[in-house]
């Protein structure tokens, strides 16, 4: 969210009072900036800052309602940072706050509101508390479409969302209707090659995988593929989620090679946007241990289930459905 200068709230300021409102705004546009930038860490401390220096105008400043605006953007900027880096308690709390900070304020918070709702669902999907996220989309869903029909960007995008919690959890045949429905209302608002419109096509692969409809899975990975490594779309973190999910698919059909390659490259590319020790590092390094064992690599494939546990249990917890499956994964090795 990029913070916009209220002119009423300039108004209201003093030069000093302005001052301390721009270094927040300031602040806010640099994390922003490093967020895309896949600059993740030095994107939090910038966030962070900003929060701090919201806290010390608003000990300067009395409470008006655009102040409430821009620590309510300040908040949901810092819990998407938060979730991206995998700290799920943390981002909770900052949209949490966030949330309650909007509702408190009238109907010109409303589209915000909604924006902050799905986010939160979204850390609830990769945090394993999938109910929660379940019965945010449900809400959404129905309060979107009263409110703007089904053919609608933000309606897709909460079937995309949808589809990716019940993902998570292994329910793909729930999960199919609604990344169809998605994928279908992207192509007709968007148009068959607007990002959003592929990233879409990609999570109905990742179900249509689940579900052993292969061949046509690894047609949506790697038209995914191509789109998201074209130096005018260049996304690594798309790239890397959709080679490790073409590997999977490939690996299924048994093309072991090509497998093995495209896990390997999925887990530089994460590597180099969120270092050693992310959840999405570990989910990629058991999906490669697993071809491993498929290829009689048992030993190698064991050292690396080892190290996707680790990385489970410090960033996600020992309850996890994936933390569970990668000890499962262990035990079969034994």
């Amino acid at each position: 969210m990029e913070l916009q200068h209220s002119k009423n709230l300039s108004n209201k300021l003093n030069l000093e009072q302005h001052s301390l409102l721009e270094k927040v705004i300031q602040l806010n546009s640099l994390a922003n900036r490093l967020e895309s930038q896949t600059k993740y860490n030095e994107a939090l401390t910038k966030a962070q800052a900003a929060l701090e220096s919201l806290e010390v105008a608003k000990q300067n400043l009395s409470p008006v309602s655009s102040l409430i605006d821009i620590e309510i953007q300040v908040l949901a900027n810092t819990g998407k940072i938060t979730r991206i880096l995998g700290n799920y308690s943390s981002a909770e709390q900052y949209y949490l706050k966030a949330i309650n900070l909007a509702q408190s304020q009238r109907i010109e918070q409303h589209s915000i509101l909604l924006s902050m709702l799905n986010d939160l669902a979204v850390v609830y999907k990769y945090w394993g508390k999938f109910d929660a996220g379940e019965q945010i989309y449900q809400t959404l869903l129905n309060t979107l479409i009263k409110q703007y029909g089904e053919q609608s960007h933000f309606v897709a995008t909460i079937y995309h969302n949808y589809a990716g919690l019940e993902h998570s959890r292994f329910n793909y045949e729930k999960a199919e209707p609604l990344a169809r429905k998605s994928y279908e209302i992207r192509q007709n608002v968007c148009g068959k090659e607007h990002p959003d419109t592929i990233a879409d096509g990609a999570a109905l692969g990742s179900i249509l995988h689940g579900l052993g409809k292969w061949d046509e899975a690894v047609k949506l990975f790697e038209k995914a593929i191509t789109f998201f490594d074209n130096p005018s779309n260049y996304q690594p973190y798309e790239v890397a989620v959709n080679l490790n999910n073409l590997a999977a698919s490939l690996q299924a059909k048994g093309e072991f090679l090509p497998a093995e390659k495209a896990y390997r490259r999925a887990l530089s590319i994460k590597k180099t946007v969120f270092g050693d020790e992310h959840p999405d590092i570990a989910v990629t390094l058991n999906n490669l241990a697993i071809l491993l064992k498929e290829q009689e690599q048992r030993p190698e494939a064991k050292s690396i289930l080892k190290e996707a546990l680790r990385i489970f249990e410090k960033t996600v917890g020992s309850q996890h459905p994936q933390t569970i499956l990668c000890k499962k994964n262990i035990s079969s090795l034994s």
